[in-house]
């Protein structure tokens, strides 16, 4: 687990940021049985002001009649938990973020599992185009399959053990 802490100070407000990244291997009860899933890999931002912990900052959305309020009153994102962020304020947080991103790095680990996912994702996609393509084929034809070359409607495959 890698993490980082940096304290800024604006308009006579402290502000401690967290960033903290990790990997986790995840597991799953299923009835009883226990599945291990891939890891995944993690990044946790918080923000510490006035003795409060808020999560990251999000930015408003403009249409939104509940966001509208903090709008006119200036505001521009805010953190969960009620943290409202000015222009400013949310300018120098992403900032040092940023900052804090860059010096923090990734652990071999979170690179290799970064990777991992990226090549899980890159089967995913093919093995979606692949079954694109089988369905393109099979409906240029209704009702006659190209695996068994008759009218089986495609459920030839399923009656296969």
């Amino acid at each position: 687990m890698n993490e980082i802490i940096r304290d800024i100070h604006l308009h006579n407000c402290d502000i401690t940021i967290k960033l903290v990244r990790y990997v986790a291997q995840n597991t799953y009860n299923l009835d009883g049985h226990i599945i291990d899933a891939p890891s995944s890999n993690y990044e946790r931002i918080t923000i510490q002001t006035e003795g409060r912990t808020f999560g990251p900052p999000v930015l408003l959305n403009p249409q939104s009649p509940s966001a509208a309020k903090w709008i006119e009153k200036g505001a521009v994102a805010h953190c969960s938990g009620g943290f409202y962020l000015t222009r400013p304020v949310y300018d120098a947080v992403t900032v040092a973020l940023a900052e804090m991103s860059d010096e923090l790095g990734k652990s071999e680990e979170y690179l290799a599992n970064e990777a991992a996912e990226n090549h899980r994702r890159q089967l995913a996609e093919e093995n979606e185009t692949r079954l694109e393509n089988e369905i393109r084929e099979r409906n240029n034809h209704p009702g006659w399959c190209n695996k068994c070359g008759s009218y089986c409607y495609g459920d030839c495959t399923a009656n296969q053990s």
